[in-house]
């Protein structure tokens, strides 16, 4: 029997860049990457990116607790 994976979530947890600091916006403390995008099933983001590149996409936060 073939398990089915969940593509993003295959990734999400392959993932080590998590809050590194944002490429674009490398002085400012609140914009580490900790947004993964289920849409795009990419690279994390800053919360910069919520707004302008996933606006109707399927956006969570990862948070350490």
């Amino acid at each position: 029997m073939d398990r089915m994976v969940i593509p993003w979530l295959k990734n999400l947890f392959a993932i080590t860049a998590f809050f590194t600091t944002c490429e674009v916006h490398p002085n400012e403390s609140k914009y580490e990457r900790n947004m993964f995008c289920l849409d795009c099933n990419d690279n994390p983001f800053s919360r910069f990116f919520k707004k302008s590149h996933h606006k109707d996409h399927r956006v969570i936060q990862v948070i350490v607790v």
